[in-house]
């Protein structure tokens, strides 16, 4: 084997090693990529779950306070019947 021959070969050597390590690191690149992919829909799902438990948790806090505020309508309208039986009752006996 000559001196250019022997050249050759490790010049030759050397590009598959290049051409794997590209190979491998492509490889590896696209790995990465698809596990960012897979990371951001998963924060992202996350995301969506946590806004629409906390409109879930607004329409019923909502319906609470309605529903509060309509006893507290009764009471006063039954509160103000009370009082103004009591003070006919009361002009009645005097």
């Amino acid at each position: 084997m000559t001196w250019n021959s022997k050249l050759q070969q490790q010049v030759n050597m050397s590009n598959i090693k290049a051409v794997r390590d590209a190979q491998a690191a492509q490889k590896a690149a696209k790995r990465k990529a698809m596990q960012d992919i897979a990371d951001y829909k998963k924060y992202a799902n996350e995301k969506i779950s946590d806004a629409v438990n906390a409109k879930i948790t607004a329409v019923k806090q909502a319906k609470e306070a309605v529903r509060a505020a309509k006893k507290l309508a009764k009471l006063g309208w039954g509160l103000f019947v009370l009082t103004m039986l009591c003070i006919v009752t009361y002009f009645m006996f005097i």
